[in-house]
């Protein structure tokens, strides 16, 4: 009998879905309406109708189905220029098609706490709405995340929207299990900040992916968290903001997407891991700001290529914050070896295309350079985490040095002999993200094969 009232409800909502698509392709042809209303439509009332999804449908097979069946209308109506009021939008975007994956994703990751789906749902239906539209009529400060342009307002409007969507669930909900008002009042600050700046650095409707898996995994995390943490939480992300906005401007090593993407690395290195995850940050930014004031002036640095940068660490850094809850605890000490490795080839890739631009070495100058500079970044970013960290043997610090010079070494013979700018090449970027995936790799070999000890990260 459950599984017959599951078909149906599925049906029912599919139903419901197609209609609403008759409504705004109705509204796209005949009347005179811009194709970002009617997808703010779609997006708006889809989303709202499937927060009842929990509630009537139990399978989470059914919700599967579901959502591949609509995900295929979308991707096929996309392939055929069908659809005018979804696909009509003058911006390359894909974020109809995660749609319905996005809601199965938080039936699936929330089935047991409807508050944290309603919340995570309510950022996707409502949030990134408010700042398409806002943005869209209002929009007069400007600003420009790798060939998309973005509005001030529009990131307000979704600042207090989602703060909104966050904010009232967690009050409202009769639930135990949840914390005092006030630490519900930082936890939707925090988690409002931190999905603003998802959604202003996701590129080809991507915010329809981190929007709501973004609010879904904050909550999950800062809710668990006393009141005084909150406090400090809030009160870092402030202060990180702060600092690297300033040294951005002053500067011009970011662009705003690449600045805002960078904070939010910056803060999450602080939030998910320690004291111990956030120094290799901060020196390595360090370093580079000093590096910046000797070489000459390049282009800032954009979303895309920050992210191919910090990728690896990003994973590395996740990887270890998830063990943390899981049977695979003792995989956390293991994974900071390579989160170095990591950090300190992203340096040695900028510092290195910097000092090529600006001198031009030649000859056996230039396999010395790039050594030099990899042992240099070793200094600046893996030297002070071993320092800080108790009980580590120097051998650690050691094979890292190793790695970094092997990789740094490796990273020169890949750009050949007159290197272009790694923004304006995707080769260059896959090279990067290439040797900095291998520093990680080898440092958690070393350490898997015992010629490396493991570090002791808090």
């Amino acid at each position: 009998m459950s599984a017959a009232r599951d078909l149906a409800a599925a049906a029912g909502f599919a139903l419901g879905f197609l209609a609403l698509l008759g409504v705004a392709e109705t509204w796209a042809r005949r009347g005179k309406v811009r194709p970002e209303w009617t997808r703010k439509l779609v997006h708006v009332a889809g989303g709202l109708g499937c927060l009842m999804l929990p509630f009537l449908v139990e399978s989470h097979w059914v919700v599967l189905g579901l959502a591949l069946f609509l995900s295929g209308i979308f991707w096929g109506s996309h392939q055929s220029g069908r659809l005018r009021s979804l696909h009509g939008v003058e911006r390359t975007s894909r974020g109809v098609e995660y749609y319905p994956l996005v809601v199965y994703a938080l039936f699936l990751l929330a089935r047991e706490r409807p508050w944290l789906y309603v919340s995570s749902l309510l950022a996707l239906a409502i949030s990134d709405a408010a700042a398409g539209l806002v943005g869209g009529r209002y929009g007069r400060l400007r600003y420009e995340v790798d060939g998309e342009s973005k509005s001030v307002e529009g990131s307000l409007a979704c600042l207090v929207a989602t703060f909104l969507v966050v904010w009232l669930p967690l009050v409202l909900w009769r639930e135990p299990s949840l914390p005092e008002p006030a630490s519900c009042v930082l936890a939707a600050l925090l988690c409002a900040a931190l999905v603003t700046g998802f959604e202003a650095v996701s590129l080809g409707g991507r915010d329809n992916l981190w929007v709501p898996l973004g609010t879904y995994f904050v909550l999950s995390k800062v809710l668990r968290q006393p009141l005084g943490t909150l406090v400090v939480q809030n009160l870092s992300l402030a202060v990180v903001a702060a600092l690297i906005a300033l040294a951005a401007a002053w500067t011009r090593v970011f662009n705003v997407g690449g600045a805002i993407l960078f904070v939010l690395w910056a803060y999450a290195s602080w939030s998910l891991g320690s004291f111990d995850w956030a120094l290799p940050v901060f020196t390595g930014f360090a370093a580079f700001l000093v590096l910046r004031r000797l070489t000459r002036e390049a282009r800032r640095a954009k979303v895309r290529t920050v992210l191919h940068s910090l990728f690896p660490s990003i994973v590395l850094l996740f990887a270890a914050n998830l063990s943390l809850s899981t049977r695979w605890s003792e995989l956390y000490p293991y994974l900071y070896g390579p989160f170095l490795a990591a950090g300190v080839l992203v340096v040695t890739q900028i510092s290195w295309n910097r000092i090529l631009d600006r001198w031009h070495p030649e000859g056996p100058r230039r396999p010395l350079g790039a050594v030099a500079t990899a042992l240099a970044c070793w200094v600046a970013v893996a030297l002070p985490a071993w320092f800080f960290q108790e009980g580590v043997p120097p051998r650690a610090a050691a094979a890292l040095l190793l790695v970094a010079l092997a990789c740094g070494f490796a990273h020169d013979r890949l750009l050949g002999k007159t290197p272009l700018p790694v923004s304006d090449h995707p080769f260059r970027l896959s090279a990067h993200l290439g040797v900095t995936s291998a520093a990680a790799l080898a440092a958690l070999a070393l350490q898997w094969q015992g010629l490396s000890p493991v570090w002791n990260p808090g």
